[in-house]
C-alpha cells in the first residue's frame, strides 16, 4: 500500500473512532456487516459496559426493583450514553403491570417520554393493555410525545388473547419498528410456528426474540429467519435479576458468537 493510501486509511480509522466517542449510536462496529442483533437488558452502568465488552449491539436500559422493571433514572441514562458506545433503548413504565391506573399515570409517562426524546436515543420500550386489548391510545400518545424516537413493544403482545390481531393493530403506529416476542407456550415446534406467523404479519418491521436459552438462538434464527435476540438473566452471573445477578461479558460474548455462526 502506498504511503498516501496508508495515511488515508489511518485518518479514516481515527475519524471513525472520534465519531463513536461523540455519538455512541455510531459506534456499532460489526453492525454494518451483519443483520444479526443482540440486545441485553442493563440495569446499571456496569451492566451496560459488560454488554458492550461482550459484543452486544444494543442495550435495553431499565431500573429493576421489587421484581419489576421501571423507567431508569435520567442520570443513569446520561452516564451510560456518555461512557458506553452502544445503541440504547429505554424502558418506559411507572408501576408494575401493563394497565394504566388513570390519567395521572398517563401524564407522568408522557412527560418522561418527552424527557427521553430530548436525549436523542435509539428508542424506547413500551407496552400497555386496556380492556384486554393493546392500548393503542396510550401508545399513540407516547409516539406523539416522542416523535423522533423509535419504539419497541415488549412481550405484552403475547399476553393478549389474539397476538396476530395485536400485531396488525400496532402497524398503525409508524414509529413502532420492533416487537419483542417469545412464541408463546408449548413445544419448541409450536413456538417456531407462531414466530414464523408473527414474522409474516410484522414484516418489513423487525421482531426481537426472547425467552430461549442462548444455545437455542441459532436454531431459532435458522428456522424462523428472525435475526434479532434479547437476553436478560441468561447472560447474568449468577443467573438472577439485578442486583443479585450482573451482566457477564463472557456469557454475552458466547451468545454473540453463537449468533454469528448460525
Amino acid at each position: 500500500m502506498s504511503e498516501p493510501a496508508s495515511r488515508r486509511q489511518f485518518l479514516q480509522t481515527v475519524i471513525a473512532g472520534a465519531l463513536a466517542i461523540s455519538d455512541p449510536r455510531r459506534a456499532i462496529g460489526h453492525l454494518g456487516s451483519s443483520s444479526r442483533q443482540l440486545e441485553i437488558i442493563a440495569a446499571s452502568l456496569e451492566d451496560a459496559q459488560a454488554a458492550a465488552t461482550g459484543g452486544a449491539t444494543r442495550v435495553e436500559l431499565t431500573s429493576f426493583r421489587d421484581g419489576a422493571y421501571y423507567t431508569p433514572p435520567l442520570d443513569l441514562l446520561d452516564e451510560v450514553r456518555k461512557r458506553v458506545a452502544l445503541r440504547c433503548r429505554v424502558f418506559l413504565r411507572e408501576r408494575p403491570g401493563f394497565v394504566l391506573t388513570g390519567a395521572e399515570e398517563r401524564t407522568v409517562l408522557l412527560e418522561k417520554a418527552k424527557a427521553l426524546a430530548s436525549r436523542n436515543l435509539d428508542g424506547i420500550v413500551v407496552g400497555f393493555i386496556r380492556d384486554g386489548q393493546i392500548d393503542l391510545d396510550t401508545l399513540t400518545a407516547v409516539a406523539s410525545a416522542a416523535p423522533q424516537l423509535s419504539m419497541t413493544v415488549h412481550n405484552v403482545v403475547e399476553m393478549l388473547a389474539d397476538p396476530p390481531r395485536a400485531l396488525t393493530q400496532l402497524k398503525a403506529i409508524p414509529s413502532i419498528d420492533r416487537v419483542l416476542v417469545y412464541g408463546g407456550t408449548g413445544t419448541f415446534g409450536e413456538r417456531m410456528q407462531r414466530l414464523k406467523l408473527y414474522k409474516r404479519l410484522w414484516e418489513p418491521r423487525k421482531l426481537v426474540v426472547n425467552g430461549f436459552e442462548v444455545e437455542d438462538m441459532p436454531r431459532v434464527l435458522r428456522e424462523t429467519g428472525i435475526t434479532e435476540f434479547h437476553d436478560g438473566e441468561a447472560v447474568r452471573t449468577p443467573r438472577a435479576p439485578f442486583p443479585a445477578g450482573a451482566v457477564d461479558s463472557s456469557k454475552v460474548r458466547n451468545a454473540w458468537r453463537l449468533l454469528q455462526r448460525a
